[in-house]
């Protein structure tokens, strides 16, 4: 059996593939072979609903059946079919758009009581950093269903 199975960081990793929100993998990585593979098989069970069909002391003394390791595997993959589609578009056009938008709301909010030729010169700034950001909403709208819930709820809630 391959090691990244034993250890757990594969099955975290398929995981966090579907889920992101629920693993960090810096952690992962740092964690212990069976904390990992305890962490896995039950976020597995409580966020994805797979059953689990290995056993933690199995893994860990690789005492495991390898087909049972692929059966398990393979519900990740029927899961993957019921969930949204995982986002091809890159993420940091999502983390800065939803940054810059953060950022405008602040400036608008604090920008009230300062004098109007500022609050113009704002109004400009604004206008033009809108428009470099235009493409990037229409983009990440146009593909919404392809990005994780949370993010696309965070984006359209601002």
């Amino acid at each position: 059996m391959d090691k990244s199975w034993r250890d757990g960081i594969a099955f975290n990793a398929l995981i966090h593939r579907i889920k992101p929100e629920l693993i960090d993998m810096d952690i992962v990585h740092r964690n212990t072979p069976k904390v990992n593979l305890e962490q896995a098989f039950r976020l597995a069970k409580e966020h994805l609903h797979i059953r689990p069909l290995l056993d933690v002391e199995d893994m860990l003394r690789d005492k495991s059946d390898k087909r049972s390791v692929i059966t398990y595997v393979s519900q990740f993959i029927r899961t993957l079919k019921h969930l949204r589609p995982i986002a091809t578009c890159p993420m940091i056009d999502v983390h800065s758009l939803i940054s810059w938008m953060e950022d405008t709301l602040n400036i608008l909010r604090s920008s009230i009581a300062i004098p109007l030729y500022d609050q113009y010169q704002i109004y400009l700034s604004l206008r033009k950093q809108y428009f470099e950001h235009r493409n990037a909403y229409y983009s990440l709208r146009e593909h919404a269903s392809t990005l994780p819930e949370s993010e696309w709820n965070q984006i359209e809630t601002k």
